[in-house]
């Protein structure tokens, strides 16, 4: 599997997409950021990215159902989905797994931790594809 070092940022919070971009811009990784759910889909179709991080309310599509998408097509699945909800919800919490959402996390989103789910998810995920090339 490739590593192309891109990520997509779906989110119109300003106060959280600016600094998770800055914070993954520092690490080397190339950011692109989407204010809405339709132009967050037509990126993943146009483009290839290591992880997603999408807000879950989103304009024109929401993130549950732009999670739901890409899990969905077999083109897509492989990728890790993070789901932003704006506040600690357990019904929120429960449908982002329901989507198939691979993490999801409540503004403010500690950053480090953030990025400590996103190795493992991005671990575990090489890991299951070393073992299905044997």
């Amino acid at each position: 599997m490739e590593i192309n070092n891109k990520i997509l940022i779906a989110a119109d919070n300003e106060e959280f997409y600016t600094p998770c971009i800055s914070y993954f811009e520092g690490l080397g990784i190339t950011v692109i950021h989407e204010d809405d759910g339709l132009a967050a889909l037509n990126a993943v179709k146009a483009d290839t990215f290591e992880f997603i991080i999408a807000e879950i309310e989103l304009a024109y599509l929401k993130g549950t159902h732009l999670c739901k998408i890409i899990k969905s097509d077999s083109r897509f699945r492989h990728i890790p989905v993070i789901l932003v909800m704006e506040k600690e919800d357990s019904r929120q919490m429960l449908n982002t797994r329901r989507v198939g959402a691979d993490y999801s996390a409540a503004i403010p989103v500690d950053l480090d931790v953030l990025k400590d789910n996103v190795i493992n998810l991005l671990y575990n995920q090489r890991e299951k594809g070393a073992a299905n090339a044997t």
